[in-house]
């Protein structure tokens, strides 16, 4: 109302099909709930054209053409197993985040169990090359687990917890 009162336009920049927040968020998914539509007009973070293109074909739901475009410039990869995806990502992930030098690089899987067998595979070499330090072990909601200095953590939760021995509380923000 504020916008039309002032006979201005709105224009929002994001994507509602990018990875949503685990809490309260979510802001685009809401207003195509309210509003009943979103355009993908503009591709920012591929950089070459045959890449933008296939963004906006995803975004269309024209999944075919764009996977065609992905194999033409050989950026699929088809395995005979699992295991073997999995040993190839943690391959690429060490490539790009030791000689490359790509601090930012993540690896993402469909399922915990997947995700599991990652984790442990990017730690091993984590370790191997002197990237982890000092680890400790904690009891978890999802199980005992072992951190280190170096290590990445994705909390699922924000929350504020007490400190060890009425020390100052500890806030977490995900």
């Amino acid at each position: 109302q504020t916008v039309e009162a002032a006979g201005a336009k709105l224009v929002l920049v994001g994507d509602p099909e990018q990875l949503q927040p685990i809490e309260a968020g979510a802001a685009f998914r809401a207003i195509i709930e309210r509003i009943g539509f979103a355009e993908l007009t503009d591709v920012r973070r591929q950089h070459a054209p045959w890449m933008r293109l296939a963004t906006q074909q995803l975004a269309r739901g024209d999944v075919g053409p764009a996977i065609a475009s992905y194999q033409k410039h050989h950026a699929v990869q088809t395995l005979e197993t699992r295991a073997q995806a999995i040993e190839l990502l943690v391959h690429d992930w060490t490539k790009a985040r030791f000689d490359g030098g790509d601090h930012s690089t993540l690896a993402l899987a469909h399922t915990n169990a997947d995700v599991l067998a990652i984790n442990a595979s990017i730690r091993a070499v984590m370790i191997e090359r002197g990237a982890l330090n000092e680890p400790i072990s904690f009891d978890t909601a999802r199980g005992h687990r072992t951190f280190a200095v170096g290590d990445r953590v994705l909390f699922l939760e924000s929350k504020r917890v007490p400190g060890a021995s009425g020390s100052a509380s500890i806030a977490v923000k995900n």
